[in-house]
């Protein structure tokens, strides 16, 4: 069951737009195992290692990043009626950008080469800064967006400043006389992993869930004013050092996961789904790191140098494989439905149209699902035996050559049925 109510489905992008990025994302994914698998402990042993460094971002820009811009260019049109002009060349633009981008990056790191480092810098820029500009523009010029959109105009400075020191960190590791200012680590990490990526979540989530779970709606004064608080929080924190801000950040994003968990406690359907088990860890995850960064700070006075780790595997990874489990399919019916209707010769046939598990297999997912809890396990043990650590690098090639087969069977049931 998928409540539909409000949505522009005649607005939707073609169905390649999303697929692109969908498809690509598991690739990097499938690079960070196998380079884990290979280096093991030796790849985690300083958080200043260049060969970390770049590792995470095949996960950052390559698989988060490139996810997340497929669902924006599919979401802003059909759910919030927000239309990108040149969305075609647009989308292929940054899909070159961030798929080059990140290569030349993490090679550079990993290798230790200043020039690939250099060709990173414009890669990514290339495709970023006109895809920023424009969805800055489109986000302010709408005279009535609803909530959740509204509410993505908070992410927008921390893309266009996680961008920025992204780009004074790169000119440090590859320009000779530009100090590199390692300071700054934390700022890009909170901004880049707690602004863009976990607000960007969040506000989705706002629409996403209540239309795919058929939960009761999120209260008023949480869309109203959690988002706004942690934005301000996390912009203010970053300039001023003042860690109150990000205590207070700490508690908003806890409110947040708490009160989710709490709603998809309440949805109509109680069936086993396993979106709902992937978005519960996530939301878990969310609360308990916001938990323990707190505790951190009123104890410690210091980030835990963990954080960033757990916040990519626990949080933003497993909130994105279960929106993807959701939103392939259900393109891939759009699409085929709006053929049909569009097509008055084949009305007739809109009953033979497979449904959303046809398209994708329950079980399917419940592989994905375990999986992931197999490479989660394993990263634990990882504390106390390093040697675990290539185990989850074969076991994170698994899964996300699994994640890859999904995606890419979705797309070919489109293909093979499209008009």
């Amino acid at each position: 069951m998928v409540n539909t109510a409000h949505l522009s489905v005649e607005s939707a992008p073609p169905i390649q737009i999303p697929f692109r990025f969908f498809l690509t994302a598991p690739l990097f994914g499938v690079l960070f195992a196998l380079l884990l698998s290979w280096s093991g402990a030796d790849l985690v042993e300083s958080r200043w290692s260049p060969q970390l460094i770049g590792a995470l971002h095949l996960l950052n820009i390559g698989v988060l990043m490139m996810m997340v811009s497929g669902v924006l260019f599919q979401m802003l049109p059909v759910v919030g009626g927000i239309q990108f002009p040149w969305i075609g060349g647009l989308s292929r633009l940054l899909h070159l950008s961030l798929t080059a981008g990140t290569l030349l990056l993490s090679a550079g790191m990993i290798f230790s080469q200043p020039p690939l480092l250099s060709l990173a810098l414009w890669g990514v820029m290339l495709g970023l800064i006109p895809y920023l500009l424009l969805f800055f523009w489109l986000l302010l010029r709408i005279a009535a967006p609803p909530e959740w959109a509204r509410l993505l105009r908070y992410t927008l400075p921390f893309l266009l400043l996680l961008a920025g020191l992204g780009v004074m960190l790169l000119m440090g590791w590859s320009q000779e006389g530009v100090a590199l200012q390692r300071n700054w680590t934390d700022i890009h990490a909170v901004w880049g992993l707690g602004g863009w990526f976990t607000l960007l979540l969040m506000a989705t989530s706002f629409q996403l869930i209540p239309m795919f779970q058929v939960t009761p709606p999120f209260p008023d004064w949480m869309k109203q004013w959690v988002v706004p608080l942690v934005a301000l929080s996390l912009l203010l924190w970053g300039v001023t050092s003042n860690q109150v801000l990000l205590m207070l950040a700490a508690v908003g994003i806890m409110l947040y996961g708490s009160v989710t968990l709490y709603l998809l406690r309440q949805r109509k359907r109680k069936i086993f789904d396993v979106t709902v088990r992937f978005w519960q860890i996530a939301l878990f995850s969310l609360a308990l790191g916001a938990t323990l960064l707190l505790l951190s700070l009123l104890i410690k006075q210091i980030i835990p140098s963990w954080l960033a780790l757990f916040w990519i595997f626990a949080v933003l990874l497993p909130m994105l494989l279960g929106m993807v489990l959701k939103i392939a399919p259900f393109l891939v019916f759009l699409h085929l439905q709006q053929q049909m209707i569009r097509d008055p010769s084949q009305m007739g046939n809109l009953a033979a149209l497979p449904n959303l598990f046809q398209i994708l297999p329950t079980r399917w997912g419940k592989i994905l699902l375990g999986l992931y809890l197999a490479a989660a396990v394993t990263v634990l043990l990882a504390f106390f035996y390093p040697v675990l650590l290539q185990i989850t690098g074969i076991i994170l090639f698994f899964l996300f050559s699994w994640l890859g087969w999904i995606v890419y069977h979705c797309y070919q049931v489109y293909n093979a049925r499209a008009l």
